[in-house]
């Protein structure tokens, strides 16, 4: 069941249930914008989303969010703040829809148990791999919002996402506000510039589908 994500790739069936018990990873269920995690919380496990999705958002004093990462089905989130051994966690984790989610303590991934079991190395490694993944996700990211216009950030999200499809009609899981956050950008000025690229030929959508038309001259803003 669980094994469609990278982070058990390599263990066999018959050592599948052996690994549950060894790292006692457990099964909660989420329903639709409930907190997994609430910032302030001290966070001691790590999370992988097995059904739905989960949004990891920073908020404020005056309850405005920012989104900062959508995980999918099969990804892990809050790795980084179960080892870092921080009292209080700086973001939250809110079920974007209904959702799972496999909690593995981090203690019990990290420290090799008695038994040396063959598959303990094999899951760190895979760990790691996916933490080098996210972290040129966050690079990514970081481009964009250092980018000087939204047109900028725009065209440097869409290329980027058709790149690592491997087409120019994608489907993101944002909605405009939602995009709107991830970008770092305010809605109403999104959708005014999203609405220009339309009207010039550059890029075509509906809801959340989006097909890049020029994919030369949605490249000129790509620097």
């Amino acid at each position: 069941m669980y094994q469609s994500s990278r982070l058990f790739e390599g263990v066999t069936q018959q050592e599948f249930k052996q690994v549950m018990s060894c790292i006692r990873a457990y099964e909660k269920s989420y329903a639709k914008n409930s907190y997994i995690i609430m910032q302030g919380d001290r966070v001691t496990s790590f999370g992988m989303v097995t059904e739905g999705s989960v949004d990891v958002i920073k908020e404020n004093i005056y309850g405005t969010r920012r989104l900062i990462a959508t995980i999918e089905k099969d990804m892990i989130f809050a790795e980084s703040l179960a080892a870092s051994g921080l009292e209080e966690s700086p973001i939250s984790a809110i079920a974007r829809e209904d959702c799972k989610v496999l909690f593995i303590p981090i203690d019990r991934l990290l420290v090799m148990c008695a038994t040396s079991c063959p598959f303990h190395s094999r899951l760190i490694t895979n760990m790691v791999r996916m933490l080098a993944v996210k972290n040129l996700i966050l690079n990514q990211k970081l481009d964009y919002l250092t980018s000087r216009t939204t047109r900028e950030r725009i065209a440097k999200y869409f290329i980027d996402t058709a790149n690592r499809e491997g087409k120019t009609r994608i489907k993101i899981p944002y909605n405009r506000n939602q995009l709107a956050e991830y970008l770092g950008v305010d809605r109403s000025v999104l959708s005014r510039e999203l609405s220009k690229l339309k009207k010039e030929g550059i890029l075509d959508f509906e809801k959340n589908t989006f097909q890049i038309v020029d994919v030369h001259e949605m490249s000129m803003y790509y620097s």
